[in-house]
């Protein structure tokens, strides 16, 4: 019997889980994107390698542990005509990663320094991801209060304190005056707004630039440019696993649920946290 996990994935730093293409443009390096939507994804693999890593270089966990949440490393051995084959005794992982699917991306403002904003979309994708995997989750019906919601183009609506209009980005938002769903202030914060799809859309397609330089002895050797997921926003992804014990979040839970996601470490992108709820 499976047991289903739904994660929330927050990014306290900017992210680059780069899509390994590039344009004949000003953006060099781009992130990933969901092929239907287009909209910013984190793929299962890039999850899945980020996770084992850290638990790999964890001195708490046990190598037995991580082969079996990951499955056995593919170790290729060297044969006699210069080709390499995988061991013969390989071991699945019981745990099975899905994609991180977007949920909201913050938005600049002139009250606050930014709203967490989403669209009806991406409630609906959520809600029916849910549903499908775990039809008991008590986010299901603070969704559905979210999708019954009319929003248009011109008119965006905000949650949190009333500012009467409220400008995010180059649209002026209404407040609701109906409060936020608990469990989506508590997981999206006090500061939450539901933009129409379109205008989403419009938004997510010119994620920040960000120019990036290779010093050599003090001089710049390349310039190049790339795209990020600016920090605060929030995927969301499902873990399956084949037993009782979750290791897997036991590990999230002593690190604070910190992980690191996508290129650049060294200088400082892809923190996020990664917490079951």
């Amino acid at each position: 019997m499976k047991t289903m996990d739904f994660y929330l994935i927050r990014a306290i730093s900017n992210l680059h889980v780069g899509s390994g293409e590039g344009e004949f443009s000003i953006v060099d390096k781009q992130v990933q994107r969901d092929p239907i939507t287009g909209l910013p994804t984190i793929h299962s693999s890039g999850i899945k390698g980020a996770l084992r890593e850290g638990m790999e270089t964890d001195k708490k966990v046990p190598p037995t542990e991580v082969i079996e949440i990951f499955g056995s490393k593919p170790k290729p051995d060297l044969v006699d005509a210069g080709q390499q084959r995988a061991p013969k005794t390989m071991q699945q992982g019981l745990n099975n990663f899905f994609e991180g699917k977007l949920l909201s991306l913050p938005v600049r403002s002139d009250h606050h320094f930014y709203y967490r904003a989403t669209c009806p979309l991406l409630l609906q994708e959520c809600h029916d991801y849910l549903h499908q995997f775990n039809p008991e989750h008590s986010l299901l019906n603070e969704l559905k209060t979210l999708l019954s919601l009319s929003v248009t183009e011109e008119h965006p609506i905000y949650f949190g304190k009333d500012n009467g209009l409220v400008r995010l980005e180059d649209w002026k938002a209404s407040h609701h005056d109906k409060a936020i769903p608990e469990n989506i202030k508590t997981h999206l914060g006090d500061r939450f707004a539901i933009l129409h799809d379109n205008v989403f859309k419009e938004l997510a397609g010119q994620l920040p630039v960000i120019a990036r330089n290779y010093l050599e002895n003090g001089i710049s050797g390349n310039l190049w440019y790339e795209e990020v997921v600016p920090r605060e926003a929030i995927f969301y992804t499902i873990v399956s696993r084949h037993q009782e014990k979750d290791g897997l979040n036991t590990y999230l839970t002593d690190r604070n649920h910190l992980v690191q996601l996508g290129a650049n470490a060294t200088v400082g992108y892809g923190l996020c946290t990664l917490k079951k709820i």
